[in-house]
């Protein structure tokens, strides 16, 4: 098996992009940051117990990603990535869509097209559907390893890859495309070593990245491409800071998770109700079924700027406290997840990838316990799982650590 061409020998070189710990704690620590500077003036400063949360899980997790660190470069040396195309799976995928078209009788993205915006929030079959975009978020991922770390099947893997983004665009799933989004681009810059020109380039597509976030903001609300006048006036933008006009809308949803917990912390809006905070540590399926009367949703400082974070939940029911708990929960699920997919290098980078994109997105939602994020990691075990059943070569590869 050695000699199989399906079998890779390409080196992990960018470890540290595989650490979901290291992403946590640099998310965490930018939001205060961030929050610092006062940009959105109708969010209250940060309490002393916000800031001495947020530093401390910054810190620990940075620790523990240290420690996470050696684990990984012990356990990946050696393992080799299988670069067939899942087509099997991908099919299943495609089968379960075209089923919800049938079974609804519409498209959502043409529904939405048509002005019917809300088409998509009650598309397809009960439990059926969220299956099939568990499966196609799986396809991606896994695709995505065998794409960038593999030597043969470059086409077919794409083609995977590209019939996955294609369902979530008809689907017309914003989050989801994220979410894939964001684990692809981690897969395939952990492959690559950063030299000053590729950081250049990045900054480059990242800012105009963000100028067209603000165009698109302006023009959907009525105002021309470079007027954001409408989110100054919402979010009380700074002054200070008008300068940045044409980044308005990234720095406000970036502040806006902070700034809505600071508002509720400071105005002590908690319960303090036990089983409210079960509710916010259970899986959204579970809990919405035997806790329904706990929502966890926090008051919001501008009743346009709803975003909340991961920790919202657990202040709404058990103050500083429940976010503690809420903090080793996350701690306790990632290395659970990572740990079971240490044995199968392909499985193992699909995992921390998708593991660092979910506790990177956590200061936009608990993606621990959101069922629509996280059970496509527990689809990934679950083919690590039946790929370990199958003939695995074994190649030496460099460690990731090393090279991180």
């Amino acid at each position: 098996m050695l000699e199989n061409e399906s079998i890779s020998r390409k080196q992990i070189k960018n470890g540290a992009l595989l650490n979901p710990y290291f992403a946590f704690s640099f998310i965490w620590l930018f939001l205060l940051i961030i929050h610092l500077f006062n940009f959105n003036t109708k969010f209250p400063p940060a309490t002393v117990e916000l800031t001495v949360f947020s530093l401390f899980i910054s810190f620990t997790s940075f620790v523990i990603g240290i420690f996470y660190q050696i684990h990984i470069r012990e356990k990946t040396d050696g393992l080799a990535v299988d670069d067939r195309p899942t087509f099997k799976l991908m099919i299943l995928s495609v089968l379960i869509f075209l089923a919800a078209v049938v079974y609804g009788r519409s498209v959502p993205i043409i529904s939405v097209l048509k002005g019917n915006v809300e088409a998509y929030q009650n598309f397809g079959i009960t439990t059926i559907t969220p299956i099939g975009y568990c499966c196609s978020v799986t396809v991606i991922v896994i695709s995505a390893v065998k794409f960038f770390y593999g030597e043969k099947n470059k086409w077919k893997n794409l083609l995977n890859i590209g019939i996955g983004f294609l369902t979530f665009v008809l689907v017309y799933s914003r989050g989801l495309i994220i979410l894939s989004g964001l684990i692809v681009v981690i897969i395939g810059a952990s492959k690559y070593r950063f030299s000053l020109k590729s950081i250049i380039f990045l900054l480059v597509l990242l800012i105009i990245g963000m100028l067209g976030f603000n165009a698109f903001g302006n023009i959907r609300h009525g105002y021309a491409w470079n007027n954001s006048s409408y989110l100054l006036d919402v979010a009380g933008f700074n002054k200070d800071y008008l300068f940045l006009s044409n980044f308005s809308w990234t720095i406000v949803y970036v502040d806006t998770p902070f700034g809505n917990l600071a508002y509720n912390m400071q105005n002590e809006f908690t319960d303090y109700d036990f089983m409210g905070l079960v509710s916010q540590l259970l899986p959204d399926m579970v809990s919405k079924r035997v806790l329904p009367d706990y929502v966890g949703g926090i008051q919001l400082a501008v009743p346009s700027l709803t975003v909340s974070s991961m920790f919202a939940g657990g202040y709404v029911y058990f103050g500083v406290l429940g976010m503690y708990i809420q903090y080793f929960e996350m701690i306790f699920v990632t290395f659970i997840v990572t740990r079971l997919s240490k044995c199968n290098r392909l499985t193992f980078i699909a995992v921390s990838a998708s593991m660092t994109a979910l506790l990177f997105l956590s200061f936009f939602v608990n993606t621990i316990t959101y069922s629509g994020f996280f059970m496509p990691v527990i689809f990934m075990l679950i083919y690590g799982y039946f790929s370990l059943r199958k003939p695995q070569g074994k190649v030496l590869v460099n460690n990731m650590g090393a090279n991180a």
